[in-house]
């Protein structure tokens, strides 16, 4: 199950929750730009293994979505480190090519069946590259999604949630986009004993090809799902 959900239910469904209280907090931000609430979507269920959940999201610079990001942890997450906090500071301050777009999603799924009151149970920073950019070790030209960043709150690990949001961003990215403008593939890089396994679960195969601005970092991997394009049919 996956749709998108209309603005006007997607604002009512917003007021009163921990997720208004989070987009609408202009002081979170270190830089000059306010969380937008750009749009939504809905996923899970049976076909995902989790209750259904609301994926919002709003398309800025990358300082602004590490920015919301590093916040967020502050608020929800106070006593444990983000694995890639460090990078996520240095997110604040690098510059990126203009054919490089980041997208901050927000993950909320009901406390109770039938009522309306939301937590929030994970956050994620996607990046899309549509152009030509000196970022692979070489000039190219890639039409591709990365998986940045992603969280899931202690309260809600191991239920299913981190796979259903893996399977949802590459979904909604690359196999529901049109096809003549879809993205090859999804990528991301990640510790190769913490996670690997955990994204191989979700499709991602290691790739041998040169990736990153400055190499794969020391005990990491870089992972790709490509495009199946099973949609287009």
């Amino acid at each position: 199950m996956l749709y998108a959900v209309a603005a006007a239910p997607f604002v009512a469904l917003l007021i009163g929750s921990a997720v208004k209280g989070y987009t609408n907090r202009r002081e979170s931000l270190t830089v000059d730009e306010t969380p937008r609430a750009e749009g939504a979507f809905e996923f899970g269920g049976p076909p995902y293994g989790i209750p259904v959940t609301q994926a919002y999201y709003w398309t800025g610079t990358a300082a602004a979505c590490a920015a919301s990001a590093l916040q967020l942890m502050t608020d929800l997450v106070p006593s444990e480190r983000y694995e890639y906090h460090d990078l996520l500071q240095v997110m604040q301050c690098k510059i990126f090519p203009a054919a490089i777009t980041h997208t901050f999603w927000l993950f909320g799924a009901r406390r109770n069946e039938g009522q309306p009151e939301q937590d929030i149970v994970a956050w994620a920073i996607t990046a899309k590259t549509k152009g030509v950019v000196r970022w692979r070790n070489t000039k190219r030209r890639l039409n591709e999604i990365e998986l940045c960043h992603m969280q899931v709150l202690p309260k809600y690990r191991r239920k299913g949630f981190g796979r259903g949001i893996v399977n949802f961003l590459h979904m909604i990215a690359v196999e529901s986009a049109p096809r003549a403008e879809a993205p090859e593939r999804s990528i991301l890089e990640c510790k190769r004993e913490l996670a690997r396994r955990f994204y191989e679960r979700c499709d991602y195969k290691p790739t041998t090809e040169p990736m990153g601005n400055a190499g794969t970092a020391p005990g990491h991997v870089w992972l790709v799902r490509d495009r199946m394009g099973y949609l287009d049919m």
